[in-house]
Order: C-alpha cells, then sequence, then structure tokens
C-alpha cells in the first residue's frame, strides 16, 4: 500500500522562543500555538512520550483517534473558559502537554488573581515563567468597574479640616472715614490675621475683642494717632508687624510698648516725634529686627538709646540730628543696615560707631560732616558700603580708614576735597578691597 505523502516540514522559527509560537502572558500561561504541529519526516505529527512510559517517538497518524482527542480537550477548554471556571482549557491539576496528557514535571498553571491588584504581583514565579521587569499595572474587571475612589485605602487619613475662608484670615476696611472701631464687628474672627485699617480717621490703637490675640499685621498707617498706650497693645500677643507711619504720634516713652509682644517690624516714620526716652524699646528686644523712625523730628539721640540685640535694619535717615556720641549704638550686636542721611550732622565723636561688628551699609550722605578720621569709624570692621556724598569734607586723614578694611564702595562725591592726585592717593591707603570710588 503506496505511503501517503505529508505536507512539507514547517522550517519557520517558533514567535517567542517556544514552538507552535506560544508567547507567555501575565498569567504565566501560554498562548495557544498554531493548530498544525510541526511534522516529522514521514508526514506524521511528533508526539511526545506518554506519561505510562512507552518508548519510542511517540508519534501518531495524522487522523488517529489521540489527534482527535486533542482537538476535542482544546475545544472543551475553550468551553471551559468562556464559561468563567476555575480550570484552564490546557489540564487543570498540572501543565499540559502537546498531546493533551498531563506532565508532572511541569508546575501546576496559578489560578486566576482574586479581584483587585496587580495580576503581575498575584501570579508565582516558576520555572519558564519569568516576572516582568516592570508591572504591567492592570487592574481586573472588578477594580476598573469600581474606580479610583473606591479603591481600597493602605492606612487611615488624618482629618481632612478645610482651611479657614480668606475673609476670615483678612479684614481690609482702609481708606474710609473710620473715628473709631467696636469690637463687636470682629466677633466671631478667631482666625483673623491681618487687619488693614489705614487712611482713616482714627485717633488711637483700637480695640478688636478677643479676635486682637490672633492678628499678626495690623496696618494703621495714615490716621490722626497722637499716642502709643500699652493698654492698646496688650491684646495683641501674637503681632509681627505694627504699622504706625503718618500719624501724630510725637514721642515713644518708656513703657509704651508692653512685656509679652513679639512685634518682628515696627513702622514710625513720618510723625511728629521729637523725644526717645531710654530703655523705649527694651521690652522688644527678643524679637524687633526693623525699625523706621525715618522722617521725625528727633535732633538727639540718648546713649544707648537702642537696647535691641536682634535688630538689623535702623533707620533715623531725615530728622534733625546733630551730633553722633560715643557708644550712642550700644547694644544693637546684630545690625547691618544703619540710615542717618539727611540729617544735620557735623560730627562723629570717637566711638560713635563702636558696637557695630557686623555693619555692613552705612549712609550718611547729605549732611555737615567736614573730615573722616579713623576714631570716628572705629568698630566698623564688616563695613562694606560706606555713602559719604553731598557733605562738607576737605580733610581725610591718612589712617582714616585703618577700620574699614573691607570696604567694598565709598562714595566721597559733592564735597570739598581739593589738591592733586598726587596729594590724595594716600588717603586710600589700605583699601585692598575697594572696587568702587
Amino acid at each position: 500500500m503506496a505511503t501517503r505523502a505529508g505536507p512539507p516540514e514547517d522550517t519557520r522559527q517558533p514567535i517567542g522562543g517556544r514552538e507552535g509560537g506560544g508567547a507567555a502572558t501575565c498569567y504565566g500561561v501560554a498562548n495557544v500555538g498554531p493548530r498544525r504541529a510541526a511534522l516529522g519526516p514521514g508526514g506524521e505529527r511528533r508526539g511526545r512520550q506518554s506519561s505510562s512510559g512507552g518508548s519510542g517517538s511517540g508519534s501518531q497518524p495524522r487522523g488517529s483517534a489521540l489527534s482527535r482527542g486533542n482537538s476535542s480537550g482544546r475545544r472543551a477548554g475553550a468551553v471551559r473558559r468562556e464559561e468563567g471556571g476555575e480550570e484552564e482549557g490546557r489540564g487543570g491539576g498540572g501543565g499540559a502537554s502537546r498531546s493533551g496528557d498531563a506532565d508532572p514535571s511541569r508546575p501546576a498553571l496559578p489560578a486566576r488573581p482574586p479581584a483587585g491588584g496587580c495580576r503581575c504581583r498575584d501570579r508565582p514565579a516558576g520555572p519558564r515563567r519569568r516576572r516582568p521587569r516592570r508591572c504591567c499595572g492592570r487592574r481586573s474587571g472588578a477594580e476598573r468597574s469600581r474606580g479610583p475612589a473606591e479603591l481600597p485605602l493602605r492606612s487611615a487619613p488624618g482629618p481632612l479640616l478645610p482651611p479657614p475662608p480668606a475673609s476670615d484670615l483678612l479684614r481690609n476696611l482702609s481708606y474710609n472715614k473710620l473715628t473709631e472701631i467696636d469690637p463687636s464687628a470682629f466677633a466671631g474672627l478667631s482666625n483673623l490675621q491681618e487687619v488693614r485699617l489705614n487712611n482713616n480717621e482714627l485717633t488711637t490703637i483700637p480695640s478688636l475683642g478677643p479676635a486682637a490675640s490672633s492678628v499678626r499685621s495690623l496696618h494703621l498707617h495714615h490716621n490722626r494717632i497722637r499716642s502709643i498706650e500699652a493698654s492698646q497693645l496688650k491684646p495683641y500677643v501674637t503681632l509681627e508687624t505694627l504699622d504706625l507711619s503718618f500719624n501724630d504720634i510725637t514721642e515713644i516713652r518708656n513703657g509704651c510698648f508692653p512685656q509679652g509682644l513679639h512685634i518682628k517690624e515696627l513702622y514710625l516714620g513720618s510723625n511728629r516725634i521729637s523725644t526717645l526716652e531710654p530703655g523705649a524699646f527694651d521690652s522688644l528686644s527678643r524679637s524687633l529686627l526693623t525699625l523706621r523712625l525715618s522722617k521725625n523730628r528727633i535732633t538727639q539721640l540718648p546713649v544707648k538709646a537702642f537696647r535691641l540685640p536682634r535688630l538689623t535694619q535702623l533707620e533715623l535717615n531725615r530728622n534733625r540730628i546733630r551730633l553722633i556720641e560715643g557708644l550712642t549704638f550700644q547694644g544693637l550686636d546684630s545690625l547691618e543696615v544703619l540710615k542717618l542721611q539727611r540729617n544735620n550732622i557735623s560730627k562723629l565723636t570717637d566711638g560713635a560707631f563702636w558696637g557695630l561688628a557686623k555693619m555692613q551699609v552705612l549712609h550718611l550722605e547729605y549732611n555737615s560732616l567736614t573730615e573722616v578720621n579713623s576714631g570716628s569709624l572705629y568698630g566698623l570692621s564688616s563695613l562694606h558700603q560706606l555713602h559719604l556724598s553731598n557733605n562738607s569734607i576737605s580733610r581725610i586723614n591718612p589712617d582714616g580708614w585703618s577700620f574699614c578694611q573691607k570696604l567694598h564702595e565709598l562714595e566721597l562725591d559733592h564735597n570739598d576735597i581739593s589738591g592733586t592726585i598726587e596729594d590724595t592717593n594716600g588717603a586710600f591707603t589700605g583699601l585692598e578691597n575697594l572696587s568702587k570710588l
């Protein structure tokens, strides 16, 4: 009987490095390859050695019952998968071979992952089931149907309290004609932080009732306030910025600022202040950083008038100061900027700036100074900028800058300095860091 010739052998390379074109999925299960297996030399299907210990190649004729059984098994497996059964179409307990028999040497296929969570993390690692390098990020159908808002939490969240509305943090009543404030208007504002009452007609620092205890910024400039009373400021225990500029204040007395305040910025410019009592700011020594007293009527600064070790900026420009005595600024250990321009200063006594070891900028322009000597600048070891323009300076002592070796900028324009360049060249000896003159 003539042997029936089979089709030519399929020489294509298997997809994914497996016979039949299977490739690993997130389950670690091989996709079902082409139904036509590779044929042997005699046109017969290449099988595996049966689990019952049979010898030989285990090949079967093309139309044998075993082939038909494999086809039936695959169709049945597909039906079971479509019906949502837990058993995979390729076998239940162990890995199935091409011939449909269970292969005990291969690990069992994993069950379907539970609803929720990534499928890559749920499948066990095993031979020929390599864990993906990165998570696939896929979610089950039940998890997708819930949506991100209903996913289970890994830990209990903290209390989710809404922030207070902006209207509870700020009250702006500026640019009106208010002469007094009713404290009941601020009742219930426990979170109030900033109050703007500027450009009104107030004559005293207003009372805000219980709301004053939380206020951090109080703007009272451009009013008609005549004095500062400790009893009026005592409720403002958290106040950091107080603006009293452009008022009618005439003096700063000892005890104006009560103990317990934490004011960092105090603006008293453009008033009518002519008297500064010694110790007037001592109660603010632990907090005050900026003090503005410009555009007032101050004629004299008492010795040790400022005992503010944390103060970094002091503005005394546009006053009527004529003399700076020695140790006037002692107690300002952290001062970096001092503004004394546009006064009537004609003399700086020896030690006038002693104690200002951290001073970096000194403004003395538009005064009546006539000379520069080392005694008047004693103690300014960290000074970087010195502004002396628009004075009447006609003489610079040879050792005038001996205590200002770190000067970077020096302004001497609009003075009465005369002589040739050779005469004035020695006046700047020692200023090796000077970059602007």
